[in-house]
């Protein structure tokens, strides 16, 4: 098979694993995909011509299908970082309405309340303030946050190493924040994993796409990354 057609077939494996995870297919998502296999396509035209070309030297030939692979390559990386940013942006902004909505109806903690619990918080182990946060209330909790956020991180000791650590791991928070999310808004939250569904499979289909290209010239020098 040629690129383009191994292309092909990896984008309809993506595409029917996306459909069966996201809770609403978006119409036009191969539309968006467009200008990778074109990107393939064209360099596979490219060194159909050269490879055709009597007139090109060696060396000639060489470089110019260098400059053909460089072409493709920053056209896919182009693709890439324009969807996916474009996705981050739509996430930032649901994330942020969601987050207000579940958020909705609970007081804002006040400077006495996280001044407080900032000073609660030191005098407890690791454990301790993460089985602390997850045992709390919403309201609780919204305290606790505020303090994580107002602590940052600080210097913790691991034997004979010292790093910088959050009070409370994010990953802890981030789940905790995702579940106030999902009871306030199943639906938006459902729309909000849709997007990270839609911006992996762009991930990983650009990560074919370059891993194919790659494969096709062994003697290849990648271009320089896009800025």
């Amino acid at each position: 098979m040629s690129l383009t057609q191994d292309f092909e077939l990896i984008m309809t494996t993506h595409f029917a694993a996306l459909e069966r995870r996201l809770s609403s297919v978006p119409s036009g998502l191969a539309d968006q995909v467009a200008e990778v296999p074109a990107a393939i396509a064209t360099f596979e035209g490219e060194l159909t011509k050269l490879q055709q070309d009597d007139g090109l030297s060696q060396v000639g030939q060489a470089r110019r299908v260098q400059v053909a692979y460089d072409a493709a390559q920053v056209r896919v990386e182009n693709w890439r970082v324009t969807r996916t940013s474009g996705i981050d942006k739509q996430m930032a902004a649901l994330r942020a309405s969601l987050l207000t909505e579940a958020n909705k109806g609970l007081p804002t903690p006040t400077d006495l309340q996280v001044t407080n619990m900032v000073t609660q918080l030191s005098g407890f182990s690791d454990l301790e303030r993460e089985l602390l946060y997850l045992t709390a209330s919403d309201v609780g909790r919204r305290v606790i946050e505020a303090a994580a956020a107002a602590i940052g991180e600080q210097p913790v000791r691991h034997g004979d190493k010292v790093a910088w650590e959050p009070v409370i791991k994010a990953e802890t928070i981030t789940e905790a924040v995702a579940a106030r999310v999902e009871r306030a808004n199943p639906d938006g939250a459902a729309a909000l994993r849709d997007l990270q569904e839609i911006r992996n499979t762009f991930e990983a289909l650009a990560g074919a796409a370059k891993g194919l290209l790659h494969a096709s010239f062994p003697t290849h020098r990648e271009p320089a990354p896009v800025a």
